[in-house]
This record gives C-alpha cells, sequence and structure tokens, in this order.
C-alpha cells in the first residue's frame, strides 16, 4: 500500500464513520494489524469517534465483555470496507 492509497482509504473510513455515526460514539475494530488497521486508527481521530480495538486472537467471552463495558455504536470489521451496527450483545467472528 502506497502512502497515497493508505490517505485515501483514510479519507474514505472517516468520512463513513462520521456520515454514520455521532461524535464521540465507540466502534469496536475486528482486524489483524496491518495498514487497513493503521487506517481505522486515522480514520476513527479524523471523524471523532473512539476506536475500540479488538485482538482477532481474543476469545469470544472477552469480546463480548469488552462490547457490554463500552456500548459500541458499530463495528468495523478488516479493511474497513464494511461498518456493521451492533444488533446483538453476543458478535459473531
Amino acid at each position: 500500500m502506497t502512502f497515497a492509497e493508505f490517505g485515501l482509504a483514510v479519507d474514505n473510513v472517516s468520512a463513513r464513520l462520521a456520515g454514520t455515526l455521532p461524535p464521540d460514539s465507540r466502534v469496536l475494530v475486528h482486524g489483524a494489524p496491518g495498514p487497513g488497521f493503521a487506517a481505522g486508527v486515522f480514520a476513527a481521530a479524523r471523524a471523532g469517534v473512539i476506536l475500540v480495538p479488538l485482538d482477532p486472537r481474543m476469545a469470544l467471552d472477552t469480546v463480548e465483555r469488552i462490547s457490554a463495558l463500552t456500548e459500541p455504536a458499530a463495528i468495523l470489521l478488516g479493511t474497513g470496507a464494511t461498518l456493521e451496527p451492533v444488533t446483538s450483545t453476543i458478535l459473531t467472528l
């Protein structure tokens, strides 16, 4: 991924977050560390939302506890191409 592609990814994800969620909303992000995950971190900051990162190796009960404690408004999956509303207290990973 080039710097230009990274910048475009940040622009796209931040626009989707800002257009969908009110400021200070919490968003779970699930994905392996890498450029897509990093773009999600920068996009969340730009959109004014609070990023709650999840390690893909976390046990389901840990993810459920984090979700219950943070009350996220959405889940950002993988590269940021999917922004899903939280519809259940049990997350299918």
